[in-house]
């Protein structure tokens, strides 16, 4: 399918430069409150992207293994039905599947814009930042991607895309949110996709996501599979999850270090669903696999890193938010912090989610420091108290 979209290119040149011109004045603004604002944004692509087995929904209806990899094609019809469910969806600083009943407000730092349209192959929106250390780390590059979280359905149709064999397609396409991530798939994006990682725990509230597999690995239209690590084969636990993250990936001809492969098969065979079989153990030599898992140890020790910075950033600015009211407090994490401040403030704790001991805190903070914006004489404020009840209301010093 040909690449409509003037941001779109298969040269690494041509990469480097629409990154920076995401990054430049002409998209990207500060208000007067310090919000970020990017005009334009590749959001997703219409692409061939892999997936592991526990990654599907569906994987146990569809016979899929959960530890296999398997290529799967978004499809941009789905992809353009599902541009309006987009809009105006929040800016996540981590995968985590959101709800009105369930709003992870900690690490909300953002909005996606009303904006949100298909231009093939690209799902592209305008996006505000208004959390300064999550526009801190878009700024830096630090976390200069985003990756989209999505509910889709997966059926067994193949073929070949942008000479990519794949054995999956997906439709029924419904956004839930967006991520800011560390490493770009799409290198036109101006904050593009997530970089796939591996299989971890599936308790861990970030979705594992699989590495790049190499040439070597790619199989007959109908399908595509490949093998895990050893550590992955030992943990063989099956994820079930409805919620995916957005892979768009460049064609295998354009990345370094790799070979192009042959020109796509389009005869009708190509096209029409088959088996999903599991390919024999990979013959690549470890000097070639040795680049991907650097890149990955690289990805790993970066996000490693800004999860210290993030947590030690919470701890700092939840002591000094705390000092005013309880002095200094020795405790390794801003929770335990908060709840310390807390209960020294004669609030009962019990049964509440260590999640809203921040707001918690900030709210009794602000009840104890506020002061009225009208002048008020002793004797009209006990008759305001006792009129609407608030003598029996204290709040302890």
């Amino acid at each position: 399918m040909p690449h409509a979209s003037s941001l779109t290119t298969a040269s690494s040149t041509r990469n480097r430069d629409a990154v920076v011109l995401a990054l430049d004045r002409s998209v990207r603004r500060t208000d007067v409150d310090g919000h970020l604002h990017i005009a334009c944004c590749i959001l997703s692509a219409a692409t061939v992207c892999p997936y592991y087995g526990h990654e599907i929904p569906g994987a146990k209806t569809l016979g899929l293994d959960p530890n296999t990899l398997y290529q799967v094609y978004r499809d941009p019809q789905a992809l353009a039905r599902a541009a309006a469910s987009m809009a105006g969806k929040p800016i996540l600083m981590q995968h985590q599947p959101v709800s009105a009943q369930d709003h992870p407000k900690e690490i909300t730092v953002g909005a996606v814009g009303s904006d949100v349209r298909f231009e093939a192959p690209n799902l592209i929106g305008s996006l505000t930042v208004w959390d300064q250390s999550a526009i801190a780390a878009i700024e830096s590059g630090q976390q200069r991607a985003v990756s989209a979280g999505y509910r889709y359905r997966a059926f067994p149709q193949g073929g070949v895309q942008d000479g990519i064999p794949y054995s999956l397609t997906m439709t029924d396409i419904t956004f839930n949110h967006l991520a800011l991530v560390t490493q770009p798939r799409v290198k036109t994006a101006i904050i593009g996709d997530a970089a796939l990682a591996p299989h971890r725990d599936p308790t861990f509230m970030t979705h594992p996501t699989p590495p790049q597999p190499g040439p070597s690995q790619f199989l007959p239209p109908a399908s595509f599979t490949a093998r895990t690590t050893a550590t992955q084969t030992e943990n063989p636990s099956v994820q079930t999850n409805t919620f995916s993250i957005s892979h768009p990936t460049p064609s295998v001809a354009s990345q370094p270090g790799t070979v192009s492969t042959p020109p796509a098969n389009t005869s009708p065979a190509a096209s029409t669903p088959g088996p999903l079989p599991h390919t024999p153990p990979s013959t690549t030599s470890p000097a070639t696999q040795l680049p991907t898992m650097d890149a990955a140890l690289t990805q790993a020790v970066q996000q490693a890193e800004a999860e210290v910075i993030r947590r030690m950033e919470a701890l700092h600015a939840a002591r000094d938010a705390v000092r005013p009211f309880v002095g200094d407090v020795a405790m390794d994490s801003a929770t335990a912090v908060y709840g310390f401040a807390l209960r020294e403030q004669g609030v009962d704790l019990t049964d509440l989610p260590e999640v809203a001991y921040k707001p918690l805190f900030q709210q009794v903070a602000r009840l104890k420091t506020q002061t009225s914006p009208l002048g008020m004489d002793a004797e009209q404020t006990v008759s305001f108290r006792d009129t609407f009840g608030l003598g029996r209301i204290t709040v302890k010093a």
